[in-house]
């Protein structure tokens, strides 16, 4: 009985699969890379804005400093941030993702090609 990995047609499921993966993985990549992205403008805008705001109208009991206008305008979107760190992070894990699929392509296919070098596909 051959191992799975010496039949060459186990080797063409397993590049199917792997481009399908690839696929799906690429698709799933953009939408957490575009929501990742609006995210960041959603947040960078309430923070200009908010910092805007308190220039504007400070309050009273805080006398206002480049670090307090800082402090206070993170304080208020910091709910923002975390939103757009959180999506962040899962494009740069399917990014990673990614990478790893490729190189499980990239080694059947050698697989492959070893096995027609060697007259078995």
């Amino acid at each position: 009985m051959t191992e799975p990995y010496e039949d060459p047609e186990h080797i063409d499921k397993c590049i199917y699969a792997c481009i399908q993966r690839s696929k799906q993985l690429r698709n799933d990549y953009r939408e957490a890379l575009r929501e990742a992205t609006e995210a960041e403008v959603e947040y960078n805008i309430a923070y200009a804005s908010r910092r805007i705001e308190i220039r504007n109208d400070p309050p009273p009991e805080i006398k206002i400093t480049e670090g307090s206008l800082e402090d206070l305008a993170l304080a208020d979107t910091e709910d923002l941030y975390r939103d757009y760190r959180l999506k962040k992070a899962k494009a740069d894990a399917m990014k990673a993702a990614m990478g790893q699929v490729r190189g499980e392509l990239d080694g059947f296919r050698s697989l492959a090609a070893n096995h027609r070098e060697l007259g078995q596909g």
